[in-house]
């Protein structure tokens, strides 16, 4: 097989991302945050199936205290998710451009947060 040509995902594999994936989030809800991180980065080969794997990344980074990740990883989020599906990404980005006194940032970053919740 030509080195440009990708292998088709399994079904197993598939649903190992999903079990995965949905172990990542139950870990972030239960405030296991480390676990969690640990998680994901487990199945990071195969993120681009969820776009979501970005957001509960960023999440449990900024309750790390891992903020310039958490940033990079919301705009990843924001870059790849649906733009209806980002208001809170938004919103968290905004709070973390305020926390570091980058007004200007956060103030888009909020009024795009508010734009897309109405």
């Amino acid at each position: 097989m030509p080195a440009e040509m990708v292998k088709a995902e399994s079904p197993s594999t598939a649903l190992s991302f999903k079990k995965l994936y949905d172990s990542a989030v139950d870990l972030y809800m239960n405030s296991k945050y480390l676990e969690s991180v640990k998680t994901l980065e487990s199945i990071k080969p195969y993120q681009a199936q969820n776009p979501g794997w970005y957001y509960y990344y960023a999440l449990n980074l900024l309750q790390l205290k891992r903020t310039a990740e958490a940033i990079d990883n919301f705009n990843l989020f924001i870059k790849s998710a649906e733009v209806k599906n980002t208001a809170k990404a938004h919103y968290y980005l905004g709070t973390l451009y305020f926390n570091n006194g980058e007004y200007e940032r956060a103030l888009i970053h909020f009024e795009l947060a508010q734009g897309l919740s109405t």
